[in-house]
Order: structure tokens, then C-alpha cells, then sequence
């Protein structure tokens, strides 16, 4: 009876779960093939009522498998489907509590060294990254991808998706030398044993991709993102959730170099993809949304942008709540927005930074903490605070330093391009200082740009690495500082 549910629910989810799993990453890349094929043969997605039926059922089922331990290999599948029907309903408390309860069961009968229990351990922790249980996330990849060692060997697949999960887990908390370390043995495990051509290379390659996205070396990252989007298309054909991400990503990464004419076709594509196989109101359909506003203001198409960025926001506060890390992502997009159309001075800017500066500044996302810091600097500066404003214009660039001061084993171009998009911090804050005639504070401010270059020169030991600079606080901006802590 399981295994007809399963084939009928495979059938019928082909396009809404076959690859969920990019969705919860960033990806890109490049052959207009994917960006130009028909729609007609995309599957419609599944209402929510129907999908739910279906996962109501197939748990039930999985869960009088897993009480008379009957077919534990079949299991696996079925479990993985599972998981994104949850991930589709936006049910991740449930999945994890389900997840977390037949790992209890095996762990009772003594079969922990189980692909059943592996794939729990892989699924589990995926409900708890996408949920914002990092240390949770974290501890749970471990354990899975030892498990995966010691079930499957070290060159095997099964290994490699949960290295490349804790990977994309230390990206979100901004840690990249750890992260593209375990990426490329991710890469290196799935080659192993699956060759050049295994579906779950190309998700793999896309992560990759993305961190030289998110360091600045766009045209690595665009190579590294074609090579995946071919593996994806090969494998899952033109619908598939991973497709659909890597195209909407290539024009993300066109964008981000200004490309913006060449960025568009593929913004629009992913975003027609997703809206006919997964629906309006889908998690990745809000990356759509949000890839093409970018765009669309870099056309000077504010309007038009403006309403994408807002239909993304709510999908992602309806599907994860107001202080989640992707809800403040779009919030920032929409200040952004904001800031290009000249309204910091309105009351929804500052509402904006102020309820995200707190979430942001709570939690462990160093990338948005300082985007917000930032931000906070040029409300208070458009609104003639300039002392506040310096104060968090320094919290901002020492934000960013300590970033910085963590990537020494990053090679030099990267450590270099990283400031791709951070340049502007400095600088902004060092014109705020030169205005008030604080010429020294300035002049150390922007003397941390070159502090890479410099470093590179004069090799210093590790020790006096200039790259742990950081501004001082003034007398006044000391207050400042107790009264943000609280």
C-alpha cells in the first residue's frame, strides 16, 4: 500500500517537490536554453488542502511502518518525500516532531546505523536550518554526516548531501572559509560515487557557486553556476525546483555587475516557473519575486520593482513570521527600495530598520546586521542626527571587520572582493565624519579599505593583521552604545 501512495503522490508532485532542496539556498547560471524552453510541459502544483490530504496520509502510513519496523529501506524515499510536503505547506514544527519521533523509535530497537535513521537525521536537520534552530541544525548535520561515513564510506552521496547542508548552514551565519571547505568536499563525495552527472552535483555546485557569489567573484561564481544549471537540466529537465532557482540566480548575478538587460529574461523566467509548478504563495516563489524587483530598479522600473518586493515580503512573513531571517532579508530589499526613491525621511524607513535592527542584531547573521546598522545611519543622518547616525555607521563598519577578520584563509582575491558591496559603508560613514570635521576618524575609517592590500605588502605577522581595526567610540557615542545595548 506505501509504495502505491508513493508512486501516485510522485506523480502527482513531480514539479511542486521534485527540488525543493534549492530553495532553501542561492543559486544561478547561464545557458539561455533554460531561460527560453516552453512552460508546457510543467506540471500545475497541488492546492494546499489537496496537499495536505496527501502528507497526512503518507505519514500515517510511514508511521505504522516505522511501529512494526517493517521495510526499513523503503522508508527512505517516502520520508524524503514527506519532507517536502511540509516544506511546501510551510509545516516545519510538524516535520521535526515527526522526524524527531521515529528517530526515538529507531534509536529504541538499536537501529541508529540505518539509511532510515540517516535520512531522518538529513531531513531533520533541514527542518531546523530552514526554521532558525542553527545550533540544532548544526549538531544534527554532524551526526548525519558521520552516520553517512560509517553506512555509505567517505566518497559516497549520502555523504556528501549532508556536508553540503552544513555547508549552506555556515553560509547563512556568515562563516565562508568553513563552509566552502565542507562545499568542495561535498562536491568531492558526490563525484565520487554518483560521477559528473548525479542530480544532487548540480544543488551541490550551485552552493559552491554561491559563495563566490556572495565574496564578489561573480564571474567564478557564474561558472561554477552554469556547470550546475547543465547537471540540473540534464537530470530533472526544465521544470525542476533546482532549474528554476539557477535561472533566476543567473540573473540575480547579472545584476549584482549591473548587467540589468541581461539579468531580466532570467528573473522573469523564474519567477513564470515557479508561479505555474509551485504557486504564488510558495517559499521559492518569493526569491523569484524578490530577484526580479532588483532588476527592475536597476532598470529604474521603481514601481513596478517596488510591488515584487512587497509581494515577496508577504509571502515570507506569512510563511516564517516577522523576525525570521528571510522575512528580514526582504525587508531590507525594501528599504533599499526606499532609499533609491528618495523616501528615508518617511516613517516606514525607520520603522523598517527599527524593528529589524533588534531581530537582526539578536540573532547571528552578521550579513544582515550590518546592512541594518547601515541603514539606521542613513535615517538618522537624512534626518539631521548626525552624531547618532556616526555612532551606528561605526557599529556597521566594525560589524563588517569582524567579518573580515575571519576570512584569512580565504585566498587574497577573495578577501579582496568581499567589500563588493560593503565599499559604500565606509565611505558613507567617512563623508558623515569629514562633514563634522572629524578628519582623523575619517581618514582611519577609509584606511581600512586598502587594509587588505596593505597587509598583502608589508606581511606582517598574523598578529598585528591591520584587518582587525575597528573605529573608536567618542565620549558622546558612548551613550549611544548603552543605550542600543538595552
Amino acid at each position: 500500500m506505501l509504495l502505491t501512495v508513493v508512486e501516485r503522490l510522485a506523480l502527482a508532485l513531480q514539479a511542486v517537490l521534485a527540488g525543493m532542496i534549492l530553495l532553501l539556498f542561492a543559486v544561478i547560471p547561464a545557458r539561455v536554453t533554460a531561460a527560453e524552453q516552453p512552460l508546457t510541459q510543467c506540471a500545475a502544483a497541488m492546492s494546499q488542502d489537496e496537499l495536505r490530504a496527501a502528507a497526512a496520509r503518507l505519514r500515517s502510513e510511514i508511521d505504522a511502518r516505522v511501529a512494526t519496523a517493517r521495510d526499513d529501506p523503503v522508508l527512505v524515499e517516502p520520508v524524503n518525500e514527506l519532507s517536502w510536503m511540509y516544506i511546501f505547506l510551510n509545516e516545519f514544527e510538524q516535520a521535526d516532531e515527526a522526524f524527531q519521533r521515529w528517530i526515538e523509535i529507531l534509536g529504541h530497537r538499536g537501529a541508529t546505523e540505518t539509511p532510515l535513521y540517516r535520512q531522518l537525521l538529513e531531513r531533520a536537520g533541514l527542518m531546523r536550518r530552514i526554521s532558525g534552530k542553527t545550533e540544532l541544525a548544526e549538531a544534527t548535520y554532524r551526526r548525519c554526516i558521520s552516520l553517512s561515513e560509517k553506512i555509505t564510506g567517505r566518497s559516497s552521496v549520502q555523504r556528501g548531501i549532508c556536508l553540503n547542508y552544513l555547508g549552506v548552514l555556515y553560509q547563512d551565519l556568515s562563516r565562508y572559509p568553513e563552509a566552502l571547505e565542507l562545499l568542495n568536499e561535498a562536491v568531492a563525495a558526490i563525484e565520487g560515487e554518483g560521477g559528473g552527472e548525479h542530480g544532487e552535483l548540480g544543488a551541490t555546485l550551485n552552493n559552491v557557486g554561491f559563495h563566490y557569489h556572495m565574496t564578489g567573484d561573480f564571474t567564478r561564481a557564474a561558472e561554477v553556476y552554469k556547470r550546475s544549471l547543465a547537471i540540473s537540466e540534464r537530470a530533472h529537465g526544465p521544470c525542476h525546483e533546482y532549474v528554476s532557482m539557477t535561472v533566476g540566480n543567473l540573473g540575480r548575478v547579472h545584476s549584482d555587475m549591473g548587467r540589468f538587460d541581461l539579468a531580466l529574461p532570467y528573473d522573469r523566467r523564474g519567477l513564470e516557473i515557479r508561479m505555474k509548478t509551485v504557486g504564488p504563495g510558495a517559499f521559492g516563489t518569493a526569491f523569484s519575486h524578490t530577484n526580479l524587483a532588483l532588476t527592475l530598479i536597476g532598470l529604474g522600473q521603481f514601481a513596478e520593482g517596488e510591488n515584487h518586493i512587497r509581494r515577496g515580503l508577504a509571502i515570507r512573513e506569512r510563511l516564517f513570521g516577522a523576525d525570521h531571517r528571510h522575512t528580514l532579508y526582504s525587508l531590507w530589499w525594501l528599504f533599499h527600495t526606499l532609499q533609491v526613491t528618495g523616501r528615508l525621511t518617511g516613517p516606514e524607513a525607520k520603522e523598517i530598520i527599527e524593528r529589524a535592527l533588534r531581530t537582526a542584531s539578536a540573532q547571528r547573521y552578521p550579513e544582515l546586521k550590518w546592512r541594518f546598522q547601515n541603514g539606521y545611519r542613513m535615517v538618522l543622518q537624512s534626518r539631521g542626527m548626525p552624531a547618532a547616525a556616526a555612532y551606528f555607521g561605526k557599529e556597521a563598519v566594525n560589524t563588517i571587520q569582524a567579518l573580515r577578520s575571519q576570512l584569512s584563509s580565504l585566498e587574497r582575491e577573495l578577501q579582496r572582493s568581499f567589500l563588493w558591496d560593503k565599499t559604500s559603508v565606509y565611505r558613507g560613514l567617512a563623508d558623515l565624519l569629514i562633514e563634522r570635521g572629524r578628519l582623523a576618524e575619517a581618514q582611519q575609517v577609509l584606511s581600512m579599505l586598502r587594509e587588505a592590500e596593505l597587509f598583502d605588502f608589508i606581511r606582517r605577522d598574523g598578529k598585528d593583521d591591520p584587518r582587525g581595526t575597528r573605529p573608536t567610540f567618542t565620549g558622546a557615542e558612548q551613550a549611544w552604545t548603552k543605550r542600543h545595548a538595552e
